[in-house]
């Protein structure tokens, strides 16, 4: 009957079963009517899902704790805001804004209404509000959209100035750098900012912040070739986020006529983390209309080496595509190559509680809360099955 443990578990589902984190903190608000934190918690785990009916519920609750209003109505901003309700949006990140002046969160939001209202004055002026109170993350997110905002109104020097100077202050963050390419466009500039980074590049060949300017505007200014040696580099140079960059090769071969080699290029993508397919490529393939070949790539490749991570990706490709019958299949495989590993069995549960066979699901659970091994997986197992039998009642 202590509402702590409940709370702790809803926020650590929160992420990975926003499903599970609904029934948590409504056991919190069960034990504790009161906390209106977990009401908040609560709208997040609804939005997960994408009920945004019973989210805006629990921010109404949440909203009447003066202590947490402000975050509260920037959340009912934003689904307003979703829901093209610009004139019940721009109300509650105003509120929100008069209750936390100081929230960069609220103005951008307030920004964000003006400039979809075509207000671009007062656009700019709330963002440059929200610039003065953010930290350099919150910047790098603020900056590339105030800078849409100097482009429409014709003020590209304006915008290339500033988010140079974002760059300077954030160099990791791609978005800021990926405008700046655009502001270079739409000031006709496009080439001079392509000369400036070349040589910027030669100077100094390990820059990332010129290899990711260049990518940019190779893409824009449809050098394919170019595009895919900058990728190449930046795969290199910038590993943590080479799936990205290996996405970009991709569509760069494939508009060369290279299909093979796009294919090889998003699969050595989808290598760097076997069973956590980086969705960045699967979008893009699935943009395309190419992912059944992909899914044939790996089915290829299953047939001379039948290890986990192949089977995992593939899965993961499968379970992208909305293919569940085959996800599932090849789970099955997995677990029979694998049967006595309980992460393969929860694995098979899971898909098939996504195609909606429940007992299969069941079963799989079962299977792997019997085996003897991690006793935080057979926990795992056994709270999916508890998870089932609710869903059901």
């Amino acid at each position: 009957n202590w509402p702590k443990p409940w709370f702790n578990l809803g926020m650590a589902e929160l992420t990975a079963d926003p499903s599970a984190a609904v029934k948590s903190f409504l056991k919190v608000i069960e034990l504790d009517p009161s906390s209106t934190q977990a009401y908040m918690w609560l709208g997040d785990a609804y939005l997960a899902q994408g009920d945004l009916t019973n989210a805006m519920k629990a921010y109404n609750k949440a909203a009447a704790d003066a202590s947490i209003e402000a975050q509260a109505r920037i959340r009912l901003g934003n689904i307003y805001q979703k829901q093209n309700n610009l004139e019940e949006a721009a109300k509650q990140f105003s509120r929100a804004s008069a209750i936390a002046p100081s929230d960069p969160a609220a103005a951008a939001g307030l920004a964000e209404v003006y400039q979809q209202k075509g207000m671009n004055s007062r656009s700019e002026n709330e963002y440059q509000r929200a610039m003065k109170s953010a930290n350099s993350v919150q910047q790098a997110v603020i900056a590339p959209r105030m800078s849409q905002v100097q482009i429409a109104s014709g003020n590209y020097e304006k915008a290339i100035t500033e988010l140079k100077s974002i760059i300077a202050k954030a160099p990791e963050h791609t978005e800021p750098i990926a405008m700046l390419a655009q502001a270079y466009m739409h000031a006709n500039k496009l080439r001079e900012g392509i000369a400036e980074y070349e040589t910027a590049l030669s100077r100094s060949p390990h820059d990332t912040v010129a290899m990711r300017f260049l990518l940019e505007a190779y893409k824009i200014s449809g050098d394919r070739e170019k595009r895919v040696t900058m990728s190449k580099r930046l795969v290199r140079d910038m590993p943590e986020q080479a799936a990205n960059w290996y996405k970009e090769m991709g569509l760069a071969l494939l508009e060369l006529g290279k299909k093979d080699e796009a294919l090889e290029a998003w699969q050595s993508g989808l290598d760097l983390t076997p069973g956590l397919d980086p969705i960045c490529i699967l979008k893009a393939v699935k943009s395309v209309g190419l992912i059944s070949e992909l899914a044939a790539k790996y089915e290829e490749r299953l047939r001379a080496n039948k290890s986990a991570e192949i089977y995992l990706t593939l899965s993961g490709i499968y379970e992208f595509a909305g293919d569940f019958v085959n996800a599932i299949k090849t789970v099955k495989e997995l677990t029979e190559k694998y049967p006595n590993d309980q992460r393969y069995l929860i694995l098979l549960g899971d898909e098939m509680t996504k195609s909606g066979d429940i007992s299969g699901a069941r079963e799989a659970y079962t299977r792997a809360a019997r085996l003897p091994g991690s006793l935080t997986l057979q926990s795992l197992a056994i709270q999916k099955i508890k998870d089932l039998s609710q869903s059901n009642k």
